[in-house]
């Protein structure tokens, strides 16, 4: 026999072997790549597919097929590997859910096992509801409210750099809290945390508590961001655009020097006052030109790009260009922030590289539009 694999997507893979004669069953076992065989996930199946599903989104799996001939015995391991799928951009808009209903479990009726709640139950007290009284864009968003706790899953990453960023709006007098999470499950590790509290004040945990301190504006959509670079072990939180704090993501929220891990971010009501809205989440896995978030550095994401481009560690600069492979300057403005987005779609595909000019000297790095 030899084994095969099919309609990946990312929580779900068909699996399947070729056999010769009858058999009557197969056991099959999966589980994370490098489990130990007999601590993974086992079943038995009466023909040789499978769909295998509530797989963990940008993750490897190892597979293990065994004949079960009854009373000629079973057959040898046959082991395969796949690796699920994941979209670079996963933006949750709201619009495709009914309001009313509860986000985790719709999502999942719906196959989008990365919603979940902290119990694990869907539907219950802690499942929160699709709400059209307010939206950043559209006619729905996210509704929380006290002792609501849902659980947006990301591709358990330890390496690469990513971006979360959503939109908020909170009620007057209301506050609001959530959370990023480096691990979630059996482990549950904090990376920072944000309290929205009274009279438009606001702090975020991030290595210390109380890090830093921020205000904010009720009645108005407001804008939300984190740089998380793994890889460098480094994070910036942005709200309204403004740089609010930076530091080392593996200290956690308390400088206990936990993980350096990313895996969820947690939207939940922890207290009577809490009442808040949330839409346009943005997640991306990013695998562009990076050194970290310093200002005297360049990272570009998406790389590839498609429609937008963005740009990090401007601050010290005056001028982008964007140059061809030609040397020709196809596109220049004028730089205001440590950050800028630059609509790249009227660019034919091909290799570009930008370069930032001002009285500290250039930079440059380099990116590839489809």
């Amino acid at each position: 026999i030899y084994f095969i694999t099919d309609n990946i997507s990312n929580t779900t893979a068909t699996i399947g072997w070729t056999q010769s004669g009858f058999v009557p069953s197969w056991n099959v076992e999966y589980g994370v790549a490098g489990f130990a065989r007999g601590t993974g996930t086992s079943i038995v199946v009466n023909s040789n597919t499978y769909q295998l599903t509530a797989l963990a989104p940008n993750t490897t799996y190892d597979v293990y097929v065994q004949a079960n001939c009854d009373i000629n015995g079973t057959s040898e391991w046959l082991k395969g590997t796949f690796t699920t799928s994941f979209d670079n951009l996963h933006y949750e808009t709201f619009e495709d859910y009914v309001a009313e209903e509860y986000i985790a479990e719709s999502a999942q009726a719906m196959g989008r096992t990365f919603w979940t709640t902290w119990s694990g139950s869907v539907g219950g007290t802690d499942d929160a509801l699709v709400s059209s009284e307010q939206a950043s864009g559209g006619v729905n968003s996210l509704k929380i409210i006290n002792n609501d706790d849902c659980v947006l899953l990301f591709p358990y990453s330890t390496s690469g750099t990513h971006n979360v960023e959503a939109d908020f709006y909170i009620p007057y007098d209301r506050q609001a809290y959530f959370s990023i999470l480096q691990n979630f499950g059996n482990t549950i590790n904090w990376g920072v945390e944000i309290y929205f509290i009274e009279l438009e004040f606001g702090y975020i945990n991030a290595g210390i508590d109380c890090a830093a301190t921020f205000t904010y504006n009720y009645d108005q959509w407001f804008h939300i961001k984190f740089f998380i670079d793994l890889d460098s072990d480094y994070a910036e939180f942005y709200l309204s655009d403004s740089l609010i704090y930076s530091w080392q993501w593996s200290l956690g929220v308390a400088d206990i020097g936990i993980a350096k891990s990313l895996h969820a971010i947690d939207f939940y009501g922890n207290g009577e006052d809490n009442q808040y809205y949330v839409d346009n989440i943005d997640y991306d896995y990013m695998t562009g030109i990076q050194q970290n978030y310093a200002k005297d550095k360049l990272f570009i994401y998406p790389n590839p790009a498609s429609n937008l481009l963005h740009i990090v560690g401007t601050a010290d600069y005056e001028n982008v260009e964007i140059i061809d492979f030609l040397g020709q300057i196809v596109y220049t403005d004028n730089i205001v922030d440590n950050y800028t987005d630059v609509n790249i779609s009227n660019l034919s595909s091909g290799i570009y590289f930008v370069c930032l000019k001002g009285s500290k000297g250039t930079i440059s790095g380099k990116f590839i539009k489809k």
